[in-house]
């Protein structure tokens, strides 16, 4: 998990300082998008997540352990990833514009990255049922609970 803080302080710190980009402005033209097309997003990334659970389930089935493999780590990593950018920009935000991140965008968008992160492990598991992911799923939920409830009880003071 260290190197997607790394990937997203890069980001970040990239976008701010290197290449002058206006965060708040370019916040403000995601939240427009996702408004927009909320459910053209939503409809996709549940059709993708649905693809990835035929996917992993017939690779599972069909005992070809290798891609079913390289599909659930690269699914894995970019739902760590995204839950990693979303989490710590959603603090960045309350504490820099007084945005919630997470109030902005809605619960159903909110938990695309969640259920990106439910079919890596569904394939994990289909590569092997003893695959260890309790401590995985911890990890990965940890932080978005933690920036819930700094943004949560900041706003209330």
């Amino acid at each position: 998990m260290f190197k997607d803080f790394a990937i997203f302080a890069l980001l970040w710190l990239g976008a701010r300082f290197a290449w002058r980009v206006d965060l708040s402005a370019f916040h403000e033209d995601m939240f427009r998008f996702l408004t927009q097309n909320q459910g053209s997003l939503l409809g996709s990334a549940l059709l993708v997540v649905c693809c990835l659970l035929i996917i992993s389930y017939l690779c599972g089935t069909l005992r070809w352990h290798g891609p079913l493999y390289v599909l659930s780590r690269f699914t894995f990593e970019i739902s760590q990833l995204s839950l990693v950018c979303l989490s710590l920009d959603a603090v960045l935000l309350w504490f820099g514009g007084g945005v919630n991140l997470w109030g902005q965008i809605g619960p159903l968008l909110a938990s695309l990255p969640f259920l990106t992160l439910g079919a890596s492990c569904f394939g994990f598991w289909m590569y092997d049922f003893n695959y260890p992911l309790q401590d995985r799923i911890a990890r990965n939920l940890l932080l978005p609970i933690l920036s819930g409830l700094i943004v949560g009880v900041a706003s209330f003071l």
